[in-house]
């Protein structure tokens, strides 16, 4: 059972019986009330001269913040593994940073009202959640030498991708019948999702072998979170979303780690 995990030293305990009834959805929300896209990032459009397009390549490279429901910190690497585990078995979203303070965490959304959304589902049950902001670190853009558009392209289509996810999967994880995405929906995430591979191809030769093996990570969880989309739309079965929630938990947290691998 959940709650037989010992060993956390900040936020509530682990209920597992309250997990188990979290599929019983009430009060959930409505077919096409999907929230919009948080577009944090903007793109290059119409300016002209290097030093209007240096100045947007950092703010998309930079200072993106994402909102996880911080489920436990625990005393050692082993026992955050530990409530991952049982998370997982439990059908629930399971995340960790053991690089800070072996946190594990149940959700992630790139909007904090959707954040505290999902979480207050899980406290209406007794399990108690906190929103902490995973923030990713300032770069400087010239480190990618002449690719800096391509840094800019793909960090917007990044952001793109993770916000339209997070939104998607909360808004369906929130439906008493959970049903397939429109077929529009699923066009606009494809579009998205080839974008993001294109902008990933085209800066990953360029880097160092010490972050190939994050990029390697971050390419997975996101095929990964695609890959549970189709998934559902072939049965509309929340484990599916719940299986989209770590994989951009997983996608957000090596991100951060490859900037911090190369920021200056």
């Amino acid at each position: 059972m959940i709650g037989s995990v010992t060993g956390a030293l900040v936020t509530g305990a682990l209920f597992g019986m309250v997990i188990l009834s979290f599929f019983n959805k009430e009060g959930a929300a409505k077919p096409g009330d999907l929230l919009p896209v948080n577009q944090a990032v903007s793109t290059v459009t119409g300016q002209e001269g290097n030093i209007g397009t240096e100045q947007q390549i950092q703010t998309a490279a930079t200072g993106s913040t994402y909102y996880a429901l911080q489920y436990g910190v625990f005393s050692s690497p082993e026992r955050a593994e530990q409530a991952k585990l049982e998370l997982s078995q439990a059908g629930i979203a399971a995340g960790s940073d053991p690089e800070d303070g072996n946190r594990v965490y149940a959700g992630i959304s790139a909007d904090r009202e959707e954040a505290k959304l999902l979480s207050s589902r899980l406290k209406a049950r007794g399990v108690e959640l906190y929103v902490k902001e995973i923030v990713n670190p300032e770069i400087n853009p010239a480190i990618f030498g002449g690719k800096q558009e391509d840094v800019q392209l793909f960090f917007t289509n990044s952001s793109a991708l993770v916000n339209q996810l997070s939104t998607l999967s909360i808004q369906q994880l929130g439906e008493s019948a959970p049903a397939a995405v429109s077929t529009e929906t699923m066009s606009g995430i494809q579009n998205k999702h080839q974008a993001w591979l294109t902008g990933l191809n085209s800066l990953s030769p360029g880097l160092t072998a010490e972050v190939q093996p994050i990029i390697a990570g971050m390419e997975k969880s996101m095929n990964s979170a695609i890959t549970a989309i189709a998934e559902y739309n072939k049965n509309p079965d929340v484990v599916h979303m719940w299986s989209v929630q770590s994989d951009l938990m997983e996608y957000v947290l090596q991100q951060k780690k490859w900037l911090e691998a190369i920021k200056q």
